[in-house]
């Protein structure tokens, strides 16, 4: 249904998030590397159109290419700097690759969004706790 409309109307946005999305969800064959090429064309029409950030770096962490899936949840983070589990996904993104200091930049600036959040500061204190211990060495 979404390709027959995407075919009919390629500027129907939410047709082409659709179809990259449940090509994303079913994950067969060739499917991710398809709806990499919707989200394209997506980013292409719509820079801003928040939705797809995320989508991308989920499917950019499935595809093992962190670098990127980082520079998606930076996006979407960007565009929408209240999504609590972008700040805690790109955190530990950075966290896993050893940018420690990225890592502490992200959950500190989720914590001013999200004051009280034992699970931002509880991250954030590991993320202290290893900067230290790097430091030590």
């Amino acid at each position: 249904l979404y390709q027959r409309v995407n075919y009919l109307h390629p500027a129907e946005l939410e047709a082409r998030y659709f179809l990259a999305s449940s090509l994303q969800d079913r994950a067969k064959g060739s499917d991710l590397q398809e709806a990499e090429k919707e989200y394209a064309q997506l980013r292409l029409q719509a820079p801003d159109y928040v939705l797809v950030h995320a989508k991308l770096a989920r499917l950019y962490t499935a595809l093992g290419r962190k670098e990127e899936a980082a520079r998606s949840w930076q996006r979407q983070l960007q565009l929408d700097p209240y999504l609590l589990q972008g700040t805690q996904v790109l955190a530990s993104l950075y966290a896993g690759q050893g940018k420690l200091d990225e890592a502490h930049a992200v959950l500190s600036a989720g914590l001013l969004r999200h004051p009280g959040r034992a699970d931002l500061a509880q991250n954030l204190a590991t993320v202290e706790a290893a900067r230290n211990k790097r430091g030590k060495r």
